[in-house]
């Protein structure tokens, strides 16, 4: 990974410097496995991944105007 560049999803939030395309709970729970990804600019994250390929899809986009999706990725 490289070193020295956050991801730009990694940011501060109201409820504290976290990955924005997760719930603060949810953060608070996974933020050390995850957390070596968001500070080296994302690459190789799971979440990060996920979410883009659920965008270039349209499925995210999709779910949101339908009123079927939850907010969330995952």
């Amino acid at each position: 990974m490289q070193e020295g560049r956050s991801c730009r999803y990694y940011c501060a939030t109201s409820q504290g410097v976290r990955c924005v395309f997760m719930a603060p709970e949810e953060w608070r729970a996974r933020q050390h496995a995850l957390r070596e990804y968001c500070v080296n600019g994302g690459s190789g994250c799971s979440v990060k991944a996920r979410f883009l390929s659920r965008i270039s899809k349209g499925r995210f986009l999709g779910e949101a105007a339908s009123g079927t999706g939850r907010g969330r990725v995952g």
